[in-house]
């Protein structure tokens, strides 16, 4: 029986069950079920802290004119404001169901490579269901620059926010651990106790049993199960700003347009809760 596609959260009770059961047949012992309740999940963490993009989206982009037609230069202080929503999909598509288990928030950066501007972001995620927890906030960019523009001169002041978006799958680990009880079929009342990694009969434990019937990702660790999953992340963020400035000079002859760059902020902190 293996673990099909659709099937994105396996139920590990009955797996759990259906592992046992063929254990207990292999090695001529009778499964309990109720003793599945002595399985737990010890810890489940994420695996990777770093997503890379390189996709973008179109900047917003905001302008000023300043137009000097004195023969005297002129400075002036110039201001932008402007509300990016910064967005967060979360969703379990490779997952584990045992008992109750809590939505967890886990921190991870993203790094947009055409800026090299990493952005560390919270998500929320639940191994056991494949709700799609969404998290928004809305960033409130301003930034002020002092303008000096030449005499005869129309200056341009483009104020620009590169926002860019990402899509990943993540790796999670999950690990189970406790015992699971057989007793032998002509002395019920005699208990077996058995660990998840306790290796049996043509050296099989009841986790190597569930990784082949099931077709899972996983592996020992001393008496308890390493369970690999994943997690989607895709989203939207603002990443970073500039300005460009453009000098204009005014007159009947066209003359060379002057453009200078300056970097304005960077997004570092934008976290979620």
């Amino acid at each position: 029986m293996e673990r099909s596609v659709s099937m994105s959260i396996l139920n590990l009770r009955q797996a759990m069950n259906q592992a046992a059961t063929v254990f207990g047949k292999k090695n001529n012992l009778q499964f309990i079920p109720a003793s599945l309740q002595r399985i737990y999940v010890v810890n489940t963490q994420i695996l990777s802290s770093l997503i890379t993009t390189t996709t973008l989206r179109s900047p917003f982009i905001q302008k000023k004119v300043i137009t000097n037609k004195t023969n005297q230069p002129t400075s002036e202080f110039i201001t932008f404001e402007q509300d990016i929503q910064n967005i967060i999909f979360s969703k379990t598509i490779n997952g584990y169901k045992l008992g109750v288990q809590e939505s967890k928030l886990e921190q991870v950066e993203v790094l947009f490579s055409r800026f090299q501007v990493s952005i560390p972001i919270v998500f929320r995620y639940n191994v056991s269901n494949e709700t799609e927890y969404i998290i928004s906030n809305i960033i409130h960019w301003s930034d002020g620059i002092s303008v000096f523009v030449p005499p005869k001169t129309k200056t341009t002041i483009y104020y620009i926010i590169n926002v860019g978006d990402f899509a990943q799958d993540i790796e999670f680990q999950m690990t189970v651990g406790g015992t699971l009880l057989f007793n032998y079929p002509n002395m019920p009342d005699k208990k077996v106790t058995v660990h998840l990694t306790d290796k049996g009969a043509g050296d099989e434990s009841i986790g190597d049993i569930l990784k082949r019937l099931y077709s899972l990702n996983l592996t020992a660790y001393n008496s308890q199960l390493n369970m690999i999953g994943s997690i989607r992340l895709r989203g939207t963020l603002g990443i970073n700003s500039l300005f460009i400035i453009q000098n204009n000079p005014l007159g009947q002859i066209p003359l060379p347009t002057k453009t200078q760059t300056i970097p304005s902020k960077t997004s570092t902190n934008n976290l979620f809760l």
